[in-house]
């Protein structure tokens, strides 16, 4: 048993072994002191089931410093990067980040496990990690990867150090201290400018494609009709609700993909997205958008035969769909037909965007619909409306 308490600017950590009650401060830190308390939630659990044994013939006062030895890192020279990352993929703090940042963590720290896993963190070196930066840009470690992507794989890392490995004490200065030397990444690629879909004919293109108003008609069409058959829809039959979703709402796979039915307000004519990106890494923020009544008439329709639970698109009662479950439907949906070169769900967003900058909608009206404020929205609305800025500025001295 263990649970944590605050007493004054400080948090303490309260625990029970064989009988007897500890108290332990931890600081001012509450991600600390909770991770605390779930070490010693499972120290306990250990010695009930026999796992751990309590040494015998301790005093009171030496039975609770034991137990706390026994949830404190041990100094040990031999703890790995591997070690880290590890630390980090399972503590509570990555535990609570929303499904698609998690996931992209794990994929990001893949690479750095693989290539730097067996060093010892006190014999970790800048020379170790520029040799993974240029094996990673040949493609020796992985695909061949840009500099902007090499260089968030070793923030990561940078964040991981600085905060598990330094809140859990694996290693013991921070990263600008520990590795003082600036590190030098591959020049940085421009992102590639956005491109209709049907000029698009290699695999790179299709990071910048977009649809026009009337290829999104179509290839919702097409979606629709298949979703008619018993072969599609037997396997995937959220599919075509979920890509009218994005279509018309703008959000994200992963905001697709945790999307509740009690956020989809028919009276109100509103979605509520869980979006859990923008704000900051781990605590999700909601974004309501308009429900456009084309949206509105399919997930009436949808809603009839749903397998019921809170997520609205599934395959199972109260079971959030996989990544791979997703884009495997994505693909399913449209292969075999024009669309079927579509990397994904993101270009509905990205043709969302481009559909908005041709119809001439205000670039703040784009913004706030999609829900974030990035270069990748400008950039896109910039290329397809093209005088927009000239026009915010027109007249400014007259």
């Amino acid at each position: 048993m263990a649970t944590i308490r605050k007493q004054g600017n400080n948090w303490q950590v309260v625990y029970e072994i064989d009988c007897e009650t500890f108290v332990r401060s931890v600081g001012q830190d509450d991600l600390t002191a909770k991770i605390k308390q779930l070490e010693m939630r499972q120290l306990s659990e250990n010695i009930k089931g026999g796992r751990v044994v309590v040494p015998s013939g301790l005093e009171r006062r030496e039975l609770g410093e034991w137990a706390w030895r026994q949830i404190m890192p041990k100094e040990n020279k031999s703890v790995t990067v591997a070690d880290l990352i590890d630390g980090y993929l399972t503590s509570a703090f990555h535990q609570k980040k929303a499904h698609e940042t998690a996931r992209h963590d794990e994929y990001k720290l893949k690479h750095i496990k693989k290539a730097l896993g067996a060093i010892p963190l006190t014999r970790l070196a800048e020379e170790n990690l520029q040799s993974y930066i240029s094996k990673r840009k040949d493609g020796k470690i992985g695909r061949k990867a840009v500099g902007n992507t090499i260089k968030k794989e070793v923030d990561l890392l940078r964040a991981v150090w600085n905060g598990h490995g330094l809140q859990t004490r694996l290693v013991k200065q921070e990263w600008r201290v520990a590795f003082p030397v600036r590190l030098i990444y591959p020049k940085f690629t421009a992102l590639p400018k956005p491109k209709p879909y049907a000029d698009c004919k290699t695999r790179e293109d299709m990071r910048s494609a977009y649809l026009n108003a009337d290829e999104v008609n179509e290839m919702l069409a097409i979606a629709r009709e298949r979703s008619k058959d018993p072969a599609y829809y037997s396997l995937y039959k959220w599919a075509y609700p979920a890509m009218v979703y994005c279509a018309y709402t703008s959000f994200r796979r992963g905001t697709m993909m945790k999307q509740l039915v009690e956020h989809v307000d028919f009276k109100r004519h509103e979605i509520t997205g869980r979006i859990g990106k923008e704000d900051n890494d781990y605590e999700e923020t909601l974004r309501t958008v308009p429900m456009l009544p084309e949206l509105e008439a399919v997930l009436k329709d949808y809603l009839k035969d749903h397998v019921g639970g809170k997520y609205l698109f599934c395959n199972e009662q109260d079971e959030m769909l996989l990544d791979g479950v997703a884009s495997r439907a994505f693909w399913f949906y449209l292969r075999g037909t024009k669309y079927a070169g579509l990397n994904g769900w993101h270009r509905l967003r990205h043709s969302f965007v481009s559909v908005a900058a041709t119809k001439g909608v205000p670039f703040e009206v784009v913004q706030e619909f999609t829900g974030h404020h990035s270069e990748d929205t400008a950039r896109i609305y910039r290329h397809l409306a093209p005088n927009f800025l000239a026009d915010k500025i027109k007249g400014l001295y007259a």
